[in-house]
């Protein structure tokens, strides 16, 4: 089956598509999917995510609802499978892999936006060697950057102009895409 894009977008100076893939959802993942006592059934889903068209992490969703059918609580079991993704966020710029899933998240807020219990909430964890990034978890909800507060730019400009390793290994083509915060 076709993949279906469910996100395309710009993150930190690189085109990133996440599309779902069809064929796998509800198959066993060998996940541990651990949810809230409320959940009594879920569903899975798989996404690979391109960046610049090369396939950089699968992310499986686990999709937990209570008794009456709605959202209550999602995992997401996040699996780097390329260089191009850094394998942790230092600060103080944009984390990529964090406004990616992010963008997820957002994408099955917006797909569920009806069928969510009051506080549906969303865990991450990341498969080794990914680490860090203790934030992403919260609420189920709708997320655009310029919405998040906490940091202000696309890569971190230092004086020796190098763009911080943000997608693309070590190269500076992406310095001049400082979005100001916008």
């Amino acid at each position: 089956m076709t993949p279906v894009v469910v996100v395309w977008k710009w993150v930190c100076g690189r085109d990133v598509i996440i599309a779902e893939l069809p064929d796998k959802r509800n198959e066993r993942h060998g996940r541990d999917m651990v949810f809230y006592n409320a959940v009594t059934r879920h569903d899975t889903r798989v996404y690979e995510v391109r960046v610049n068209d090369v396939h950089a992490m699968n992310i499986t969703a686990g999709l937990g609802f209570d008794r009456d059918g709605a959202l209550s609580h999602v995992l997401l079991f996040v699996t780097k499978r390329h260089e191009v993704v850094p394998n942790r966020w230092e600060g103080p710029h944009r984390d990529a892999v964090g406004d990616t899933t992010k963008y997820l998240v957002s994408v099955i807020a917006e797909e569920f936006e009806n069928r969510m219990d009051d506080t549906p909430w969303y865990d991450t964890i990341f498969d080794p060697p990914l680490e860090g990034r203790g934030y992403l978890h919260g609420l189920v909800d709708t997320w655009v950057h310029e919405d998040d507060l906490r940091v202000r730019k696309c890569g971190a400009v230092r004086d020796d102009n190098d763009d911080d390793e943000l997608y693309d290994g070590d190269d500076d083509d992406d310095d001049e895409l400082y979005d100001g915060g916008h």
